[in-house]
């Protein structure tokens, strides 16, 4: 169910273009690991709001207002997932 419900997701992400909007979670363990930071820092022209929120055992909430193209959400996710450092990551299509 897992498997499937992850290849749809890749399926909608490969299918949506132009402008895109929405929220994007991630949950990620490592607060003193600055990748997230530097992740940000590269796409701050898609990032409208951002909200970091520390919670149990070292780990963190990131909630991401994100107003962009898809090819950029791609791109921007992407690069999230290559770093294996992110336990959740989820973009909510307005």
């Amino acid at each position: 169910m897992a498997i499937s419900a992850a290849l749809d997701e890749m399926r909608e992400m490969d299918t949506i273009e132009g402008p895109v909007e929405g929220v994007l979670i991630i949950v990620r363990g490592d607060h003193a690991d600055p990748w997230m930071i530097q992740v940000q820092a590269k796409y701050q022209d898609a990032i409208k709001t951002q909200l970091h929120s520390h919670l149990r055992d070292q780990t963190c909430l990131e909630v991401m207002v994100i107003s962009c193209d898809a090819k950029q959400l791609r791109a921007m996710m992407t690069e999230i997932k290559a770093q294996g450092k992110a336990k959740y990551v989820k973009f909510v299509r307005k």
